[in-house]
């Protein structure tokens, strides 16, 4: 299931960038619900959502170790939980997309999300990669967080004992 989500994180990622800049001048922006969603076409050197602009060797290796990381996982670990499968293949398929981005062409990642809140920017745009990172790397957290701690005994168990 991480492979299968990565793959469809990444092939949606490439196809809505390819279609913006065939579609659309840098800089450009189409309304899509006013004052709230913009498709923008923004050409970026930072990371997620513009942040450290200019630091490309940095997020290329970033970017690979994050994408090793969760393979070399995979194949030794357990993935216990599809939702678990499902965050990783998000996390590596949003690092393989922006990556992809960055070793071809000019270098700079293709951003085209701008979400508004009364006309004002919420935060820099961002693409698909970026939403699937996040989105990944928050199912990951909240998981950890509702995850029992294996050592633990619950009090039912111990009730039984």
């Amino acid at each position: 299931m991480i492979a299968a989500t990565a793959v469809a994180v990444v092939v949606v990622d490439q196809a809505s960038k390819a279609a913006i800049r065939a579609a659309l001048a840098p800089l450009s922006t189409v309304p899509v619900i006013d004052g709230f969603l913009n498709i923008t076409h923004v050409r970026n050197l930072g990371a997620a959502f513009g942040i450290m602009p200019g630091r490309q060797v940095m997020f290329v290796v970033t970017s690979a170790l994050v994408i090793v990381g969760i393979g070399v996982f995979a194949s030794f670990g357990e993935v216990r939980r599809r939702t678990s499968a499902f965050a990783l293949g998000l996390v590596a398929g949003g690092a393989l997309g922006n990556l992809i981005d960055r070793v071809s062409g000019d270098r700079r990642v293709t951003d085209m999300l701008e979400i508004q809140f009364r006309h004002r920017d919420v935060f820099p745009v961002f693409n698909v990669a970026d939403s699937a990172i996040v989105v990944g790397v928050a199912c990951l957290a909240f998981l950890l967080l509702i995850e029992k701690d294996p050592d633990q005994v619950d009090d039912g168990d111990a009730a039984a004992a």
